[in-house]
């Protein structure tokens, strides 16, 4: 005997209950696992998903709240709290003194980009990279056909410097302003190389822009977590005090970590995204929940942040990261 529509419709409405509930609950464990992101790996990587957790937890909160569980509901919210918290200084726009926006300063473009190792739509990416017409470009997993394809715009980035590799860690540096010094840094526990650079500031000022462009190799397991930690912590070493200083690239660490405050304390930075949102830059698998912030470009306290944001290419999972930036004389 079939059973009734109703007892049809209440089953299906529990099962809906019960993955909704598995879900809120794989978000529970994921932002607990997340607070032990400074001592293990793990963690970190986990932390990365800090917003997806909150999103996820949304129709938990809906279920508790409907059944009126109150316990239950203040510790989704808690949950919900503790992963959002981090995200507000993002939608909070960053006011500079009244000073500085009468300064009448040079503006500079750079551009951050993961090419994606894979990608073979050479022309075509070279085009939309070009379409941003940025004054420094940094590439990263660039593999060796980009040698003959970055020759043919050198007319209008005369600065070149591109490191190919067949793997992850090929680079490349390409400015339209010539620089005064280069040097290649070997870092992580492969030779993962950096570029550290210092290019004159346009117009009569003596000042140089110093950039440092890196791509430590993603954390998967321990090693690879204490190469990027201790890459990024001898990086941002080297920067120097009252220098215009930039660092830029895929750093495979995200916002939501507590190893990227450390980070930026360590090297006086702060992130150019602030104030613009937290637009992702590496989606791997599209879906509704969106992907992660890895790629970023880091200033100190001389520099003024005039615009960012991230511009989708079509032949990479990665975005293009694009700061629009001027430097006090």
């Amino acid at each position: 005997m079939p059973l009734p529509k109703q007892t049809v419709r209440r089953e299906r409405v529990n099962v809906v209950v019960r993955i909704l509930s598995l879900i809120g609950c794989f978000a529970v464990v994921g932002s607990i696992v997340s607070w032990f992101a400074s001592v293990h790996w793990i963690g970190d990587m986990l932390a990365h998903l800090r917003v997806q957790y909150a999103i996820l937890l949304l129709p938990a909160l809906a279920i508790v709240a409907i059944r009126r569980n109150r316990l239950l509901t203040a510790i989704v919210l808690g949950f919900i709290a503790y992963n959002v918290w981090p995200t507000i200084p993002y939608f909070v726009p960053v006011r500079q003194s009244s000073a500085s926006r009468t300064l009448e300063n040079e503006q500079y473009r750079v551009l951050s980009f993961n090419v994606l190792r894979t990608n073979e739509e050479f022309a075509k990416t070279l085009e939309e990279i070009m379409d941003q017409d940025a004054d420094f470009v940094f590439l990263m997993e660039v593999q060796n056909a980009w040698q003959n394809v970055l020759a043919g715009v050198k007319d209008r980035y005369p600065s070149q410097k591109v490191l190919a590799d067949p793997a992850y860690t090929g680079v490349a540096f390409l400015s339209k302003i010539p620089w005064a010094s280069l040097e290649v840094v070997m870092l992580g526990d492969v030779s993962n190389p950096s570029i550290d650079v210092r290019i004159p500031c346009r117009g009569p000022s003596s000042r140089t822009i110093r950039i440092i462009a890196t791509h430590p190799l993603p954390p998967f397991g321990d090693m690879l977590t204490t190469s990027r930690d201790r890459q990024l912590k001898t990086l941002a070493e080297r920067f120097v005090p009252d220098e215009p200083n930039l660092l830029v690239g895929d750093l495979n660490l995200s916002p939501w970590s507590p190893r990227f405050a450390k980070f930026l304390k360590k090297g006086n930075l702060v992130d150019a995204s602030l104030g613009y949102g937290i637009a992702t830059t590496l989606d791997p698998l599209p879906t509704w929940l969106g992907g992660v912030k890895v790629d970023h470009v880091l200033a100190d306290l001389s520099l003024k942040i005039q615009n960012y944001f991230v511009k989708q290419a079509a032949y990479s999972d990665h975005k293009m990261v694009i700061v629009d930036f001027s430097v006090d004389h």
